[in-house]
């Protein structure tokens, strides 16, 4: 299970599928600022009231998947 997941179940008493809900939805504030570091630090400590130090538990399934299809069409070619 994510730690970020992990945190929002304990802390804040959010059933898994909550907390999945708002990683995806931090998830995807993260990525329509284009990764910034300013804007995703203040959207984790906004949203999440977590520090950055947690982005790569937030963006992993973003990166792995990117990787992931680079490495699937790189195969390809």
């Amino acid at each position: 299970m994510n730690r970020v997941v992990e945190i929002l179940i304990n802390r804040d008493g959010m059933t898994e599928d909550e907390a999945n809900r708002e990683l995806d939805s931090v998830r995807t504030m993260i990525e329509s600022c284009n990764f910034d570091p300013v804007e995703s630090e203040n959207i984790i400590r906004e949203e999440l009231g977590l520090e950055l130090d947690y982005l790569i538990d937030i963006v992993w399934n973003t990166v792995n998947l990117n990787i992931g299809c680079i490495g699937f069409t790189k195969n390809l070619l």
